[in-house]
C-alpha cells in the first residue's frame, strides 16, 4: 500500500503543479488583457478628446461665419436701402446712352449737320460694345 500512496501523492502534486502553472499562465492573459484594455482605453480617450476639439472649433467657425453672413446681409439690405436712387440713376444713364449717346462712351463725337451721331471709335473693350448696341438701338431722325 505504500507504494499506491506513493504514486498517489505524486500524481497529486503533479496536478498541483499543473493548476499552478495553468493559473500563472492565466494571470499572465489576464494581465496582458488589462493592460491592452487600458491602452485602448487612453486611445480612445485621446481622440474622444480631439474630436471634441474638433467639434468645438467648427462650431466657433460656424458662428463667425453666421455673424459675417448677417453683417454682410445687414449691409447689403442697407445698401439696397440707401441705393435705391442710386439704381433709378444708372439706369438712366444706361437709357440716355442708348438713344442719346454719352460722352464717357462717345469721347471725340463727330458733330457734322449730314452725320450728327456719327463717332470715331478709338475704343476697346466694353465701350467698343457699347457704342455699337447703342448705333443699332438709337432712334432714327
Amino acid at each position: 500500500m505504500g507504494e499506491l500512496q506513493k504514486k498517489e501523492e505524486e500524481m497529486r502534486q503533479m496536478f498541483v503543479q499543473r493548476v499552478k502553472e495553468k493559473e500563472a499562465e492565466l494571470k499572465e492573459a489576464e494581465k496582458e488583457l488589462h493592460e491592452k484594455f487600458d491602452r485602448l482605453k487612453k486611445l480612445h480617450q485621446d481622440e474622444k478628446k480631439k474630436l471634441e476639439d474638433k467639434k468645438k472649433s467648427l462650431d466657433d467657425e460656424l458662428n463667425m461665419f453666421k455673424q459675417k453672413k448677417t453683417a454682410a446681409e445687414l449691409l447689403q439690405n442697407q445698401a439696397q436701402q440707401a441705393g435705391g436712387s442710386t439704381t433709378l440713376k444708372r439706369d438712366k444713364e444706361r437709357k440716355n446712352l442708348l438713344y442719346h449717346g454719352s460722352p464717357k462712351f462717345l469721347p471725340h463725337m463727330a458733330h457734322s449737320t449730314k452725320e450728327p451721331f456719327k463717332a470715331e471709335l478709338r475704343l476697346t473693350g466694353h465701350a467698343r460694345a457699347a457704342n455699337s448696341l447703342w448705333a443699332h438701338l438709337r432712334p432714327q431722325r
